[in-house]
């Protein structure tokens, strides 16, 4: 999708109990984790996947149940 829209003003438009930022450049749908395979001070283990966690929204994903 090409838009010329911030990240952050797409993001407010999604629905915060189904999508949450992991990073400056990131957002992932919460019904796609299957689970959390390991969470390390700066990235995140998503099935199989590495990606880049930001400390600034790492206390957010740890916070969320389930």
């Amino acid at each position: 999708m090409l838009t010329r829209m911030k990240l952050a003003e797409i993001f407010e438009k999604l629905p915060r109990e189904a999508f949450m930022q992991i990073n400056k450049s990131l957002v992932i749908a919460i019904s796609k984790i299957d689970k959390i395979d390991k969470i390390e001070r700066h990235q995140i283990a998503l099935a199989g996947r590495i990606l880049p966690l930001s400390a600034t929204f790492r206390d957010g994903l740890l916070a969320r149940p389930g």
